[in-house]
């Protein structure tokens, strides 16, 4: 059978496709279960795999990870002699002494021929859709009481903010938490002393430093997220693209005659933040602000298709930005 599981954050994916492999393959092993990173692995020894028998077991599971051949949008570039034919043979005809995984890290094509022919033939597909802001708070109190702890809903939300809706960092401070706890209650206090600040100030200073031409701090304070392991570079674009969104918003209202307190209470912050972002922007026009957009959309587009690697490609983006 196919399984095709797709999310957003890659954790989140690989977390559900392990729930639903234990259940099938609780004893794994070099006989009945192989995974590929398909950022390393080509597509035509994965299917290879897929036609071989299983030594000794009725069923073998084989998983494929990274599959950015399958997300919407992607230019996937295959490696010399590999291509999506193979696996769209496979699909036509699969084995059914194989459960293949496909787990894909972003939107699906879903007017795609593999997708067709998943679809076809009775494969299962499962999206695991992102948390909501609010879903988190909830999300949190449930996580930590089922590990037999408990977390005031202050706590919750102050972890909420610091995780900035990232899964992969949210598993790594919860960890963290739970042996720091040991059975007791969590509070505002516990989160404030175990777990790392608040990733959106961090952004907001980082692009304050890109604006003033400071790219040498712009990478101190993004190699100082990267040393606690606060974020994942593609979570790191989006908080950036929300703070040049705002920087637009700012020339936007000032351009209409607005004050910084009129913008402040526009934009729901506090003046100085948009006195401080006028005079970071000073001669600077919203078109410029709009090519920095695009170039973020453009990095975080290169990460998610596989083409570059994360931490090269934001690198390059701190270091080559200019306004």
């Amino acid at each position: 059978m196919i399984h095709l599981i797709f999310a957003e954050q890659d954790l989140m994916a690989k977390e559900a496709a392990n729930k639903m492999i234990k259940k099938d393959f609780p004893e794994r092993n070099s006989f009945n279960y192989i995974a590929f990173d398909m950022n390393q692995a080509t597509v035509k020894e994965a299917m290879r795999e897929c036609e071989l028998l299983s030594l000794g077991f009725a069923k073998k599971c084989v998983v494929m990870e990274n599959c950015a051949f399958l997300k919407k949008g992607a230019k996937y570039k295959f490696a010399k002699e590999d291509k999506i034919d193979y696996l769209l043979d496979y699909l036509a005809h699969p084995n059914d002494s194989v459960e293949l995984y496909l787990l894909v890290y972003g939107a699906i094509d879903t007017k795609s021929e593999a997708y067709e022919l998943i679809v076809k033939n009775g494969g299962q597909i499962q999206e695991v859709p992102n948390l909501t802001p609010d879903s988190w708070n909830s999300y949190i109190v449930r996580y930590f009481k089922n590990r037999g702890s408990s977390i005031d809903l202050a706590a919750a939300k102050e972890l909420n903010l610091r995780i900035g809706g990232d899964y992969g960092k949210f598993k790594n401070e919860a960890e963290k938490l739970l042996a720091y706890a040991n059975g007791e209650d969590i509070t505002l206090d516990t989160i404030e002393a175990m777990t790392t600040p608040y990733l959106e100030e961090d952004i907001y200073k980082m692009s304050n430093a890109l604006t003033r031409g400071d790219n040498r701090k712009a990478l101190e304070i993004y190699q100082g997220l990267k040393a606690v392991g606060a974020a994942e570079e593609v979570t790191l674009l989006g908080l950036l693209a929300n703070q040049f969104r705002f920087m637009d918003q700012v020339l936007y209202l000032h351009s209409k005659g607005y004050s910084t307190a009129m913008i402040g209470q526009e934009l729901g912050c506090k003046p100085i933040r948009a006195e401080i972002t006028m005079r970071n922007l000073y001669g600077v026009s919203s078109q410029r602000l709009i090519r920095i957009m695009e170039q973020l959309y453009s990095t975080d587009r290169s990460i998610l298709s596989g083409k570059v690697d994360a931490g090269y490609a934001f690198t390059l983006f701190l270091v080559n930005f200019r306004l």
